[in-house]
């Protein structure tokens, strides 16, 4: 049988709702944050693979989240024999990919977590800017009012 790991990063769902006042979706530079860790995630996960054969190791894939209230991916296998695979002389009751996908995850969590606040405190600091209308025609910042022209 295939499988799907789920990865939600709850943290990061928090920050965005302290820093925004509100759930809402990534923007796209935050996905490719989320995007680029999630690859690398992946690609570790498939060098620890044990099953040589192009079609477990080609069956893996990426699903992100990236909408209001989940922030987070799944990892998938559709190998049809992926929940079965275990490590020589493991316990075959103990799926490897519940071993192995959260000890991979664990090494890039907290530079994952890092750098996608850093990511929606841009996109927030420029939300914040845009929104600011600029100071009507008639004031300057030195003077303040033109009087009497």
């Amino acid at each position: 049988m295939s499988f799907t790991f789920p990865v939600r990063l709850t943290s990061v769902e928090a920050y965005l709702r302290t820093v925004h006042g509100s759930d809402r979706a990534l923007a796209a530079s935050e996905i490719r944050v989320l995007s680029e860790y999630a690859d690398r995630i992946l690609v570790d996960v498939e060098d620890e693979w044990p099953v040589d054969t192009a079609t477990s190791v080609d069956s893996f894939d990426v699903d992100l989240h990236v909408q209001r209230g989940f922030i987070g991916f799944d990892i998938n296998n559709s190998a049809s024999y992926a929940q079965y695979v275990h490590r020589k002389g493991g316990n075959p009751e103990a799926p490897l990919y519940l071993e192995l996908i959260p000890r991979v995850v664990l090494d890039y969590r907290d530079a994952l977590i890092a750098d996608l606040k850093r990511a929606i405190d841009a996109t927030e600091a420029a939300a914040r800017k845009q929104a600011t209308p600029p100071p009507p025609a008639w004031y300057t910042r030195i003077g303040g009012p033109r009087v009497g022209r």
